[in-house]
């Protein structure tokens, strides 16, 4: 899958370390409860289980930009007039504009302020 080829390929490239792919988190992990903060691995034994092909995942991306973007965020842009929708960064319509490949625009409160 994606993901564990992503975590692979970087461990792999570290100079040293004796981790050097997703298996050998979830070994370590196993190995080593006491030092995973309460975390369970659910979604590292997902992502090292995951054999979806390329093509597959390709069509996939595709359709979500698609409907993120031409159905959802650029329709709604467009058919309200808009130039900019805000929302929390944490909100739904960050993630559908994310998946559409729209660039997020955050604004911090300083420090202190309410």
């Amino acid at each position: 899958g994606e993901i564990r080829d992503s975590v692979n390929q970087t461990l792999e490239a570290l100079p040293s370390t004796p981790v050097r792919s997703l298996a050998d988190i979830i070994k370590f992990n196993n190995d080593h409860p006491d030092l995973q903060a309460g975390l369970d691995q659910t979604y590292h034994i997902q992502a090292q289980e995951d054999n979806i092909d390329q093509e597959t995942l390709t069509r996939a991306r595709q359709e979500m930009k698609r409907r993120a973007g031409e159905e959802g965020v650029d329709k709604m842009l467009s058919q309200f007039g808009l130039d900019a929708i805000i929302a929390p960064m944490d909100s739904p319509i960050s993630t559908v504009a994310a998946l559409a490949g729209e660039q997020p625009f955050t604004v911090l409160e300083p420090s202190g302020s309410k």
